[in-house]
């Protein structure tokens, strides 16, 4: 299992970026883009976070595939993330701190999708809200990581020691 998930990593992350590297993307550039896509990437409405980096390619025309590649690396985040980022949002907004447990919040998806977001939309309205203040700190703090890490990939990969 640790074996497919470094594979499918590597094929759907990795070897992407570092593609766009050896293509002329800077790390800066590609930084930007996967900061936007993890950040976006945790979004806590499901269904949303690909259309989010869709339009943020467009308009601020990012790399499509590192934002990609950073929104797909951090979906199972996005599915852990939803309920501390409604706990947070209720708690900033002076709310008594809902309990609503994740079997709760899936029975209640399954049974009906639009009944689940009609009746959850004052907490799915909470969540967003933290998210929105987390999100800037939280997306600074990964363009100053990942652009480190990309220069010393992109040492690698102009080197030619990125294959493994």
């Amino acid at each position: 299992m640790r074996e497919r998930v470094a594979s499918a990593v590597r094929s759907r992350v990795i070897d992407p970026v570092l593609l766009s590297l050896r293509q002329g993307a800077t790390p800066k550039s590609i930084a930007v883009s996967m900061s936007a896509g993890t950040v976006i990437g945790v979004f806590p409405v499901l269904g949303l976070s690909t259309v989010l980096c869709l339009v943020l390619v467009v308009a601020l025309r990012l790399n499509l595939v590192a934002i990609q590649a950073a929104n797909w690396l951090v979906y199972p985040l996005q599915i852990v993330l939803i309920l501390p980022f409604i706990q947070l949002g209720q708690r900033l907004f002076g709310r008594t701190p809902v309990t609503l447990s994740p079997e709760q919040l899936q029975v209640a998806f399954e049974l009906s999708w639009l009944q689940a977001i009609a009746g959850f939309w004052n907490l799915m309205l909470s969540g967003v809200l933290a998210w929105g203040v987390t999100a800037v700190p939280a997306g600074v703090i990964l363009y100053h990581v990942i652009v480190l890490a990309l220069r010393w990939a992109n040492v690698g990969v102009l080197a030619g020691r990125d294959k493994s």
